[in-house]
């Protein structure tokens, strides 16, 4: 026969228990909290504060197939109720439009909703037809200039050339299968 075990149980021992069981309980939620929940908040912060901070007047697509951002203004934010190349090219647009307003460097802004929708999903051939130009992007003037001028930076950026400023910079590039962009901006250094 077993008798029971007789154990002294105080005031003292059952406010320590207590205590104790607090303490395990308190570190079992602060731990994870400092650990996981603290640091990813904190780079959610930063994020928001990058994509949310500055120019948000403009909505940026990635055309795949002709290796180029399109981009189309939109209502300036404060009227409104309620991303490696694509990170470069919407930070250098968010930054400098707010201080100079200059040509974007890396997008091509459409002028209308529609037109931005038809360039988001435009194919490289059909690009190139609607650029029937035999020219370097070096010998583009005026209006040209400005419009491609973020073809041919978003290319050299793409090849690891950012601080490319001619065609013949980026020649040996233009045999390479993803450098379609570059032969439609730099069809004469291109072809030979």
């Amino acid at each position: 026969e077993l008798e029971p075990v007789k154990i002294r149980y105080t005031r003292r021992s059952g406010q320590l228990e207590s205590c104790l069981m607090l303490f395990l309980l308190a570190t079992a939620v602060s731990v994870p909290f400092f650990l996981w929940v603290k640091p990813i908040t904190d780079m959610m912060l930063t994020v928001k504060v990058e994509y949310c901070g500055g120019d948000q007047d403009f909505v940026v697509s990635l055309n795949q197939d002709m290796q180029m951002y399109m981009g189309w203004e939109t209502v300036p934010y404060e009227n409104v109720s309620s991303q490696l190349l694509g990170q470069l090219a919407v930070s250098e647009h968010s930054q400098r439009r707010l201080f100079n307003g200059t040509v974007p460097q890396y997008i091509s802004f459409a002028l209308s909703l529609d037109t931005f929708e038809s360039n988001r999903v435009k194919s490289m051939q059909a690009a190139a037809s609607s650029f029937p130009f035999c020219l370097d992007y070096d010998n583009l003037t005026g209006v040209l200039l400005d419009n491609y001028g973020a073809f041919f930076r978003a290319i050299a950026v793409q090849l690891g050339r950012s601080n490319a400023t001619s065609c013949a910079e980026l020649a040996e590039f233009c045999n390479d299968l993803g450098a379609r962009l570059l032969r439609m901006v730099c069809g004469r250094t291109c072809r030979g």
